[in-house]
Formats: C-alpha cells, sequence, structure tokens
C-alpha cells in the first residue's frame, strides 16, 4: 500500500532532521522528539511519537518503528536497522529521507543511489 505523498514527505523530513542532530551529537531521545514534533502529518507525527516512547524504554529505533509506524515501507526500516548494527545512522538517515522523497516522485530526477 503506498503511503500518501505528505506522509512519505513528513517521513522524509524527520529522518533528515533525525540524521541531522544525532550527527551533531544530540541525544537520541531529544533529536526523535525534535523531528517528531516539527512534522506536518497528523498521522505520522502520531506515529513518531508512539516510536519514541518505545525507544524511551529501550527499543531500538528500527524495532520502534516497526511496531509503531505500521505505514512505512519495509524497507526503509530495514536501511536503518542496518544502519544501526553499523554505527552509521547519521549517516545514513539523509540518505533514506532522499529515498522517501525518490519514492514521493519529487527526489532529484538523476541523483546516483548511494549505498547504506
Amino acid at each position: 500500500m503506498a503511503l500518501p505523498h505528505t506522509r512519505l514527505h513528513a517521513y522524509a523530513l524527520a529522518f533528515g532532521r533525525l540524521g541531522l542532530m544525532i550527527g551533531l551529537h544530540v541525544p537520541m531521545l531529544t533529536a526523535l522528539e525534535s523531528a517528531a514534533d516539527s512534522l506536518p502529518d497528523p498521522r505520522a507525527k502520531r506515529d513518531l511519537f508512539a516510536a519514541l516512547r518505545d525507544v524511551r524504554t529501550g527499543a531500538n529505533l528500527s524495532d520502534a518503528l516497526r511496531r509503531r509506524c505500521p505505514s512505512l515501507p519495509d524497507l526503509t526500516i530495514d536501511m536503518i536497522r542496518d544502519a544501526e548494527r553499523e554505527r552509521r545512522l547519521p549517516d545514513a538517515l539523509p540518505i533514506i529521507a532522499d529515498y522517501l522523497l525518490d519514492a514521493a516522485g519529487e527526489g532529484k530526477p538523476h541523483r546516483k543511489k548511494q549505498e547504506v
């Protein structure tokens, strides 16, 4: 099931911001709360706040997203899980955000995909 374009944009915005903030050493919980709070899509915002609650209780981000954001594409969650395992989450999240924008038809048309 394809997500509405606004939801894809919201997730892309959140992951781009989250990657930037944790790359600047903002604590994960603070960064995730800020990223979720900034979202214009109410369902994506609600789902990310639910994921934040799971992360606060010890879940890793990918597991929390899988549980709380059921409409998020599985490939996106898999990329986040792999980035967590490889400790490359700050670098991977902007790439994942670009992937979501491409999925919504908003990406840069000739950009070559980077591997995560």
